[in-house]
């Protein structure tokens, strides 16, 4: 959220880095939401 203009913003994005700098995380599979909240409660990627 821009707190200048109080506009939102959606990112879409697979980039582990990008998505930690957010306030709000939305994690999707398979089209079905497994996680919204804060980035610190996302689980890192799997490797491999």
């Amino acid at each position: 959220r821009n707190a200048d203009s109080s506009t939102a913003f959606l990112i879409v994005t697979h980039d582990w880095d990008l998505a930690r700098r957010c306030a709000r995380v939305i994690e999707l599979v398979d089209g079905a939401v497994v996680y919204e909240g804060p980035p610190a409660g996302l689980r890192p990627p799997k490797q491999g």
